[in-house]
C-alpha cells in the first residue's frame, strides 16, 4: 500500500465526481465525452486493496453510463449508482491507511 498512491487516487475520486456532476447536467453528446474520459481510467499500481476495488468499481459504472449514452436507451437511472461509486471510493481513498502521513 501506497500512500501516496492513495493520496493520488483520492484527488482522482473528486476530480471524477465533478466531472461526472457537469456530465449529468449536460447534452448527451457532452455527458458522453466527459463520462466515456472517466471509464477510461485505470487503478494505479500503489493503491490499496479497497481503494483499488472501489476505483474498478466506479470505472465500471462509468463504462456502463457511457454504453448507455452511446446507444439509445435511457441512462437517467445509471446515474446515482455511478455518483454513489465514485462517492464511495472517493471515501476509501480518503480513509486508506497512510492518509495523512
Amino acid at each position: 500500500m501506497n500512500s501516496v498512491a492513495n493520496n493520488a487516487s483520492l484527488i482522482k475520486a473528486r476530480y471524477a465526481i465533478a466531472i461526472a456532476r457537469t456530465a449529468k447536467h449536460s447534452d448527451r453528446a457532452t455527458a458522453l465525452r466527459l463520462i466515456e474520459s472517466l471509464a477510461a481510467d485505470e487503478v494505479a499500481p500503489g493503491e490499496s486493496p479497497s481503494v483499488a476495488e472501489a476505483h474498478r468499481h466506479a470505472i465500471g459504472k462509468f463504462a456502463d453510463l457511457a454504453a448507455a449514452l452511446r446507444g439509445s436507451r435511457d441512462a437517467g437511472h445509471l446515474w446515482f449508482p455511478t455518483e454513489r461509486a465514485t462517492r464511495r471510493w472517493a471515501d476509501l481513498a480518503g480513509d486508506a491507511p497512510g492518509d495523512g502521513d
